[in-house]
């Protein structure tokens, strides 16, 4: 909707104010056409007015009506006529709630809001953060007026603003609601989750200029993901402005190069190991058997810790480039059993052969489990990776029933067929958890695999109960049409009760397929 009043709208600015108790019913009759869509004309030349054809409700007539409405001080009946505006006028109509206006920076309707309803007293955290996300300002300044007999409320209100504008990057925001507030509320937020150096400035110059006490911000502020388009920037903001004009210290934990590392920042790394040490920052491995707390203050003062957590994650998100800078680096190679397994899981057999060339070159330990890591990629259905960890790896080839019983719980019946195909090669195994997976997850294609490679049917009572409870009757076909042996717990008491949520076709099925096994009824 434009500022521009339609001219519909200006001559009912200009008419006299409808009754109050004929206003509504013109109102709530006019929201439901529009709710329910326009007029259908049949061929008889008859209209429907409840149609339910789809349409883009056009607010013109209705906002008309609602400027008809005379701001006054309403009693209790008309109050509660507002509360049934809201309940039944806003669900059909959302464009028409101070959420929406909000977001779309209507100020008319907020304004109708504010004069027609005086007893509506909404907490809108929600209007002011969708406010913000679109950085509108003048709703901002709406709300801060219309708060503003409520202190205490608007304080509530208006306590996580800084936060959500720094999110955004909203400097305007940040300037008003700064200029406002005596005593700002904010948390770590702020700085965490900057939108960008402009904010980080904005934050700065109040701390220099205005006396503000320096903001609160946790290790994260240094690993966040809007540092990846250019983390230079970012860290050279830190090292020059917030560090060396504004005495703001690092505060660093092994989040820092865990983050960095998982999101491919290699800019970023090579800028703690190159300034760092402007500031006193070292690289230094967290042994995890060692509290860093309690060692000497002058070597966790300024220490950038880190574990097996950065190379794991790198590996596990298919970081190449940062695999290659962690092991040119100089540094202590830190990593766990995950690096491989999570690689295996992703499917990054690039990864996995970065690994094999780094243990044979560089006689980097080889941290494997094997089990876990053909488990993974069994499950995820990554049959490239398989086929290099058993033809190309030269590693041991270990593993057990989860491969085919994760396999079939995913419905992966092309992992399925890669087992199947090695069998002369690789034992076919496999447990009762197969079956029943895959019939609680409804795969029943899973199911016919099973009955086409005449493999004996293990399973439990979960696999036809979760079947029937599903109403599903390609499964009992299937599983009928296989003879195989019909295991049941669930109570035929308890399927009468599934009845109305099933259907009778699908009901009158189930029954008589259970008739025809013979079970008790």
């Amino acid at each position: 909707m434009t500022d521009q009043a339609p001219k519909s709208m200006s001559l009912m600015a200009h008419a006299p104010a409808l009754p109050f108790d004929l206003a509504y019913p013109i109102l709530f009759y006019a929201a439901a056409l529009q709710a329910r869509g326009p007029p259908t004309t049949h061929d008889d030349g008859c209209n429907d007015d409840f149609s339910d054809q789809a349409h883009e409700p056009n607010p013109t007539h209705l906002i008309s009506l609602l400027v008809a409405l005379p701001p006054t001080n309403l009693d209790t009946d008309h109050a509660s006529s507002h509360r049934t505006l809201q309940r039944i006028l806003l669900p059909h109509l959302p464009w028409l709630s101070p959420a929406h206006a909000s977001e779309s920076c209507n100020l008319r309707i907020l304004d109708w809001w504010r004069d027609h309803a005086p007893n509506w007293s909404p907490i809108p955290l929600h209007p002011i953060q969708l406010a913000i996300e679109q950085g509108h300002l003048p709703v901002i300044e709406w709300w801060w007026t219309y708060l503003s007999p409520q202190t205490h409320l608007r304080e509530r209100v208006f306590a996580r603003v800084l936060d959500a504008a720094s999110q955004y990057g909203c400097v305007d925001i940040l300037d008003f609601v700064g200029s406002h507030t005596l005593h700002p509320a904010y948390t770590h937020a702020a700085i965490d989750r900057a939108a960008s150096v402009q904010v980080l400035d904005w934050w700065l110059e109040r701390c220099i200029k205005d006396g503000w006490e320096p903001p609160r911000y946790t290790p994260r502020a240094f690993a966040h993901a809007r540092m990846a388009d250019n983390a230079k920037q970012w860290l050279d903001w830190w090292m020059d402005r917030a560090h060396g004009l504004g005495g703001w210290p690092f505060r660093l934990s092994d989040i820092v190069l865990h983050t960095v590392s998982a999101m491919g920042q290699v800019a970023a790394l090579e800028w703690w190991k190159v300034r760092g040490p402007e500031a006193g920052i070292v690289f230094r491995v967290h042994d995890p058997n060692v509290n860093p707390d309690e060692e000497p203050q002058a070597v966790t003062a300024s220490t950038l810790w880190y574990s097996h957590n950065a190379l794991d994650a790198a590996s596990s998100s298919g970081q190449l480039v940062v695999l290659d800078w962690w092991l040119h680096s100089g540094f202590t190679l830190a990593y766990s059993e995950a690096a491989i397994t999570d690689a295996a899981w992703n499917g990054h057999d690039d990864v996995l052969r970065w690994w094999k060339r780094a243990i044979d070159e560089h006689g980097l330990e080889r941290k494997l489990d094997s089990e876990l890591a053909i488990s993974y990629a069994s499950s995820a259905g990554h049959t490239h990776v398989l086929d290099w960890l058993l033809d190309e790896s030269g590693w041991p080839f270990e593993y057990n029933y989860d491969v085919v019983d994760f396999a079939a719980a995913e419905g992966s019946i092309h992992t399925l067929n890669w087992w199947w195909a090695r069998r002369d090669r690789l034992e076919f195994r496999y447990s009762a958890s197969a079956l029943d997976r895959a019939c609680q997850h409804s795969h029943w294609d899973v199911v016919e695999w099973f009955k086409d490679h005449a493999l004996e049917p293990r399973c439990s009572e979960t696999a036809l109960d979760m079947v029937i409870q599903k109403g599903n009757i390609r499964i009992l076909r299937l599983w009928e049409s296989a003879g195989w042996p019909v295991k049941v717990g669930i109570a035929w008491e308890r399927v009468l009760k599934l009845r109305a949520r099933l259907g009778d076709d699908v009901f009158g099925f189930i029954q008589a397929w259970w008739q025809r096994q013979d079970l008790p009824m």
